[in-house]
């Protein structure tokens, strides 16, 4: 059924979610790779494949997919990417990022 649903659709991002919650992460990947792949500017497509990764620890997986984020929405890429160093133990980089993240939201 999901697979009928518009590429930027809630609906096949709920699959996703149905897929990962009972064992069929490969297929999850799978299925969030085609529609960033497909749909490059589906942003709630790629924060899920960040989280996926991140999830896995695969930080070098996240990384890239920060980047493509920032592509289109520089505020949440940021924000992940804060996240991400946070999670590596790298606070220093983390303030950085949390700074100029502070700094787009002055006038």
């Amino acid at each position: 059924m999901a697979e009928l649903a518009p590429l930027r659709s809630l609906w096949r991002l709920r699959y996703v979610d149905f897929q990962r919650e009972t064992g069929e992460s490969g297929a999850a990947s799978e299925t969030l790779a085609e529609i960033t792949t497909k749909a490059p500017d589906y942003l709630p497509a790629w924060i899920a494949l960040m989280s996926f990764a991140w999830t896995n620890r695969q930080t070098r997986a996240c990384t890239d997919i920060i980047e493509q984020i920032l592509l289109h929405d520089p505020d949440q890429a940021l924000l992940a990417r804060a996240d991400l160093k946070i999670t590596e133990g790298k606070v220093l980089e983390a303030r950085i990022e949390f700074d100029r993240l502070r700094t787009s939201y002055l006038i």
